[in-house]
């Protein structure tokens, strides 16, 4: 099939002057793209392009992401048995963008992915491969560390074809422990889920690889469980770290879920040299989700680092149903030093 959107604005400060009612976030960066895709039982591939348009009349140019002309992906999943699986995720993109440093890249993930346990237990082990190559421009050694064209100093970028290549190993496990109780007159079944999640990446120099799409993503409580905390596949993390999380669920008589509540926390056996710490522990993170009723839902988040003593995250969300269609918000967020910020939005249809 072929999927395709169009966004453009003749005037570049008309969204700033005039905004956009629909929707809460302020809008700097418009995207456009066209793409043709496909899929199977155990496949899916597309081929396409994306290029972005700065809508923001304060900044240049510089600051839209890499436009993507061409692109090409390809992933698939089969199962090997009941328990084992193969699986592969890969891409190759040409990047573009006027004053920075150009090229394509390709990156190829295959896996082995096994799954045993039951309803009351599983341990998960994953084995992973990460081959990423480039072919960079000509003129690539006139960059500096930011990608931009005559910033000065000694240019990161001494090779034309950089590549890394490295094993990703993993093994997620846990438990879970069920019991009926009693609560305010009504019956529910708690239960109790330990986690255990180890993760191994041997490190890599990559600081001669460009970043063509790839930052740093803000810390979350899935990330404890992921391979990767760069999105994008210019980076990719060292580690030899495990994690240990507790989830407690109540369910009521229907199997509805009222109250969900996790906390988890990363220990680091070795400095992440690629993120750039030497921390022993991450920050604790902890959340809470509580269906108060049928019209109110509660959720929230907390992330508080034992190294700075300071609270790195917080956020609160509380949802109100109106009538059958209609909905309330109101949200709090806060993360340390970027921002602190209130929301409110009701949608009611007349």
């Amino acid at each position: 099939q072929f999927v395709g959107s169009y966004n453009h604005a003749s005037d570049s400060s008309y969204l700033y002057d005039y905004g956009n009612a629909l929707s809460h976030a302020a809008i700097y960066t418009l995207a456009s793209n066209a793409a043709i895709m496909g899929g199977g039982k155990w496949w899916n591939a597309s081929f396409g392009g994306t290029v972005y348009q700065n809508v923001n009349p304060f900044v240049t140019d510089r600051v839209l992401p890499y436009d993507q002309m061409p692109y090409a992906r390809f992933s698939m999943d089969v199962p090997l048995s009941r328990w084992l699986e193969f699986g592969m995720d890969s891409s190759a993109v040409a990047f573009r963008k006027t004053g920075f440093v150009e090229g394509e890249r390709e990156d190829l993930y295959p896996y082995l992915a096994a799954d045993f346990g039951s309803s009351s237990w599983f341990v998960r082990p994953k084995l992973a491969y990460r081959y990423t190559a480039y072919q960079l421009d000509s003129g690539y050694d006139l960059y500096g560390y930011s990608g931009r064209l005559g910033t000065g100093g000694v240019s990161p970028f001494t090779q034309q074809s950089p590549s890394r290549s490295l094993p990703i190993v993993s093994i997620d496990s846990g438990l879970v422990f069920d019991r009926s109780i009693s609560l305010f007159g009504n019956s529910y079944t708690q239960t109790l889920e330990p986690r255990l999640y180890y993760l191994y990446v041997p490190y890599r120099n990559q600081n001669n690889l460009p970043l063509f799409d790839t930052s740093l993503m803000s810390f979350d409580y899935w990330q404890l469980f992921s391979p990767n905390q760069f999105s994008g596949a210019d980076r990719q993390m060292d580690a030899n770290n495990a994690t240990a999380a507790l989830t407690t669920r109540l369910l009521d008589d229907e199997g509805v879920e009222r109250v969900s509540a996790s906390i988890g926390q990363i220990h680091y056996f070795s400095p992440q040299r690629v993120i750039g710490t030497d921390w022993v522990r991450s920050a604790y993170v902890a959340q809470l989700d509580v269906q108060l009723s049928d019209r109110w839902r509660l959720a929230s988040s907390y992330q508080w680092s034992p190294n700075t003593r300071l609270t790195d995250m917080a956020a609160l969300e509380l949802q109100r149903r109106l009538g059958t269609d209609g909905v309330f918000n109101f949200s709090y967020r806060y993360r340390r030093g970027l921002l602190e910020q209130y929301s409110a939005s009701a949608v009611y249809p007349l």
